[in-house]
């Protein structure tokens, strides 16, 4: 049996000194265009609305159930600022690369998913973790793995939506980068 990776010293120093604040909701992002995808590059499903028995083939094999991602307390009602500072985020920190991010999955073609929401104790007698992917995939040869950022663990302690929703992107990137390269 493999060892999970640590994560609880993530660093999100990569993002410092963005502009994210994001304009409107998050549902204006929701769509992939063919005009947005890359020709050789990778899709990466943001899914927020969780999912049932969704299938995790990485270290250890688990059916899991991820809950809809929901707003920490003391940020309730401002879901669509912090997705919108999430995708800003991200969208900025893979500018130039043939990374694209969707909130809705792709109609057609390979697309990686990454699970936002819950609290991960499925993997509990692990550890207490932030996010996992299946496997390091640098090549990304495997180009429909699936990854998990779990919310519920990632304090909002003093930021605001649009400072959390910078902070998931952090995560959701450190995520991302066990699956591409600069594509």
């Amino acid at each position: 049996l493999e060892v999970l990776e640590d994560r609880t010293l993530l660093a999100v120093s990569l993002l410092e000194g963005l502009d994210a604040a994001g304009n409107g909701t998050w549902e204006r992002f929701a769509a992939t265009s063919a005009a947005q995808e890359p020709a050789h590059g990778q899709v990466f499903f943001l899914d927020l609305r969780g999912a049932s028995d969704v299938h995790y083939d990485g270290p250890v094999v688990a059916e899991i159930d991820v809950p809809a991602f929901s707003a920490p307390e003391m940020l309730t009602g401002q879901e669509g600022d912090i997705v919108d500072a999430l995708l800003a985020t991200l969208r900025d920190a893979f500018a130039g690369s043939e990374v694209v991010f969707a909130l809705h999955a792709p109609t057609e073609g390979e697309y990686s998913t990454v699970y936002i929401g819950g609290d991960g104790s499925e993997f509990a007698q692990w550890g207490r973790y932030y996010g996992l992917s299946e496997k390091v995939d640098t090549s990304n040869l495997d180009r429909s793995d699936k990854a998990f950022i779990f919310s519920e663990n990632i304090s909002a302690l003093g930021l605001t939506a649009a400072q959390y929703g910078e902070s998931l992107a952090g995560y959701v990137a450190h995520e991302v980068g066990h699956r591409v390269r600069a594509l």
